[in-house]
């Protein structure tokens, strides 16, 4: 019977840890010990033993495809976030710019009719969306001749922050993410 449970139970869920508060406060715990104490090998080893327990691309991705939320490059999600936050009566958050090298390739989105992968153009330091927008083949094929593949994806998320009286960990948030080239200037950085 606890084997049973077991096989159909490998991942721990947000709900399930906000449902029971000492696994989540040993989670936090495990969480500190593992970026302050043990390093990388203590958070490998808890992620391993409790998956579902840390934040990954894993869960962010089974997070996103539960909640039927589309994506589109270079699209902040402004709305959605307010939305969010007064589901979750949420007011304050930290928000955070990062990048990450990719394996370089082109797609095509369907849905937008767009081809995502080329680095996204800024104006004034904002991401144009849906910039490589086109029915034409011979503007792709001057956008492959002539445009280099994103080496990098910036993400901007935000990680909401729980008032005291709330006994859930929000869930972080995905604002934005678009190809990049690592050409964008202090400047741009600035008016953004």
């Amino acid at each position: 019977m606890e084997s049973i449970y077991i096989e159909a139970y490998t991942s721990l869920s947000f709900d399930f840890i906000n449902k029971h508060p000492l696994l989540k406060r040993l989670i936090l715990w495990f969480q500190q010990l593992g970026n302050n104490g043990g390093g990388k090998l203590t958070y490998e080893f808890i992620g391993l033993n409790l998956p579902g327990s840390l934040s990954s691309v894993t869960m962010l991705n089974t997070l996103i495809s539960k909640s039927n939320a589309k994506i589109s490059e270079a699209e902040f999600r402004f709305d959605q976030l307010q939305k969010h936050f007064d589901d979750h009566n949420l007011q304050y958050a930290f928000g955070s710019e990062d990048a990450t090298n990719i394996i370089k390739k082109i797609k095509y989105d369907s849905t937008t009719n767009t081809f995502n992968g080329f680095p996204t153009p800024l104006d004034r330091g904002v991401p144009i969306k849906e910039y490589y927008r086109t029915n034409s083949f011979d503007k792709l094929k001057l956008w492959f001749d002539s445009n280099d593949k994103s080496s990098f994806l910036n993400v901007h998320m935000i990680q909401p922050v729980p008032s005291t009286n709330q006994n859930i960990i929000p869930s972080p948030f995905l604002l934005s993410a678009y190809g990049i080239d690592n050409t964008a200037t202090a400047n741009d950085i600035l008016q953004r």
